[in-house]
């Protein structure tokens, strides 16, 4: 699994960065579960301070487009 964000968007007032990106795959679409460990490794943090809202795929490609949060703190 190949992730990269193409924007990125800190939001200083909720402590909290928006990202979005594309994963290209070899096999099935990645679990959320998968994504979010995938983000978590890239912003060096913790899985649980990372919230993924969307994971769209395109039709017979092995890609998709995701939309997730990553916050400062697990507050």
């Amino acid at each position: 699994m190949d992730l990269t964000l193409t924007e990125k968007n800190e939001n200083h007032l909720l402590g909290r960065t928006e990202v979005q990106g594309v994963v290209k795959f070899e096999s099935a679409t990645p679990s959320n579960a998968q994504v979010t460990e995938a983000l978590a490794q890239h912003f060096k943090t913790d899985a649980g301070n990372v919230v993924l809202r969307h994971i769209y795929t395109k039709y017979s490609k092995h890609e998709a487009f995701i939309e997730g949060v990553v916050y400062s703190t697990s507050e």
